[in-house]
């Protein structure tokens, strides 16, 4: 059985992962060029569903709900970590968990 320690460091992997390959994806879908790394029959599909009514429908209901946020009347959600990214304090979280479980 995994220890307290193993399942948080891969808590922490899988949270800072799914972060990044969200934002990978989103600039993938803003520039709308492929990249090398990405096999030239995949990037055919991934711009075809980016066009679709239902990938349009989720970007407006996601963007409706960010703007719905509270905050201080421009719609747009405030938050107070300084310059630090929302991925380096998970970071930084995670390894405070780490030594309290040491």
């Amino acid at each position: 059985m995994p220890s307290k320690q193993t399942k948080a460091l891969w808590k922490a992997f899988q949270t800072i992962g799914s972060a990044r390959y969200r934002d990978k994806v989103y600039e993938l879908n803003m520039s709308r060029k492929k990249p090398g790394y990405i096999h030239d029959s995949d990037w055919p599909t991934w711009v075809e569903y980016w066009k679709s009514k239902a990938a349009m429908d989720l970007a407006k209901k996601n963007k409706d709900n960010r703007r719905k946020e509270p905050s201080d009347g421009d719609g747009m959600s405030r938050h107070f970590l300084g310059t630090q990214s929302v991925a380096t304090r998970a970071v930084r979280q995670v390894s405070v968990l780490c030594i309290q479980l040491l």
